[in-house]
């Protein structure tokens, strides 16, 4: 009994519950989250894309653009989503902690590769799938840079804020 009666008192270190959760209603929380992760990321594209010409070096490809892409539109939707988590809910980002990260992005890298492979290998099976030619790595780091960042984005979008906060009011 004694156990329970102690597991029931409030953590010394926990972050107390935020006003704004209360006052935010569960869809509100949503929208709000994903307008300001978006909205960010929305207005660092724009300012990215106008840099596009001195980013690309004058070149046929613009690698650098989409480098510079990829790193801007992930940094600035984890700091959104940082700085919401903290001051609006008032909690720890436990969910993008680093803890496991790099195994957990391999074996999710595995995956989609996998996942890829067998899709296309049904499609070529079929004969709805031909190889016309092949693309120089260039082409393929600025598919992998634009994928990833818009993946990284989708992640926070749907994971990080409306399947976590659907989550806390429906159950698991």
């Amino acid at each position: 009994m004694r156990d329970k009666a102690h597991s029931m008192l409030p953590q010394e270190n926990s972050i107390r519950p935020s006003r704004w959760k209360a006052v935010l209603g569960p869809l509100a929380r949503i929208v709000v989250a994903v307008v300001l992760v978006y909205g960010a990321v929305a207005i660092a594209e724009v300012i990215v894309k106008s840099l596009r010409g001195v980013l690309s070096l004058d070149g046929a490809v613009p690698a650098v653009y989409y480098l510079a892409y990829l790193i801007v539109s992930v940094l600035v939707a984890y700091y959104v989503y940082r700085a919401y988590v903290r001051l609006i809910e008032k909690r720890a980002l436990s969910e993008l902690s680093r803890t496991g990260a790099s195994r957990e992005l391999g074996v999710g890298m595995l995956v989609g590769l996998g996942l890829a492979a067998a899709t296309i290998g049904v499609l070529w099976v079929l004969g709805f799938y031909t190889v016309a030619g092949a693309n120089a790595l260039t082409v393929v780091f600025i598919l992998l840079a634009n994928d990833g960042a818009v993946a990284f984005v989708e992640e926070i979008l749907l994971r990080g804020i409306v399947f976590r906060i659907s989550e806390e009011q429906l159950g698991t």
